[in-house]
């Protein structure tokens, strides 16, 4: 890894561990989307909405887990592109999580 990568894989390997705890508590019996945070194109500050009394519409969670998932895959292989390995493909690290 060159010296000079170091910033982009801490933002990389932050950015890989708050998909996580966010898995992890989305996949536990009581997890739910709390706030959200809405912005655009035009200049000035997003918004974050509370969401906590408001029920998701179906399968929205699922949906969310599928796109945390893709990007958990896009990290990997953007840290292995920098040098950066023994970090497993969240379909491993999910096959693992099941076999202990």
């Amino acid at each position: 890894m060159n010296q000079t990568d170091l910033p982009k894989v801490n933002a990389l390997v932050n950015e890989l561990n708050q998909i996580n705890l966010a898995t992890q508590k989305l996949n536990s019996p009581s997890g739910r989307i709390t706030a959200m945070i809405v912005s655009d194109d035009q200049p000035g500050m997003p918004v974050s909405v509370p969401t906590q009394y408001i029920q998701p519409p179906p399968g929205m969670l699922d949906q969310i887990k599928v796109e945390f998932n893709a990007r958990k895959t896009q990290i990997v292989s953007e840290l292995q592109a920098l040098g950066i390995t023994g970090i497993n493909p969240p379909q491993a690290q999910a096959a693992a999580a099941r076999r202990k």
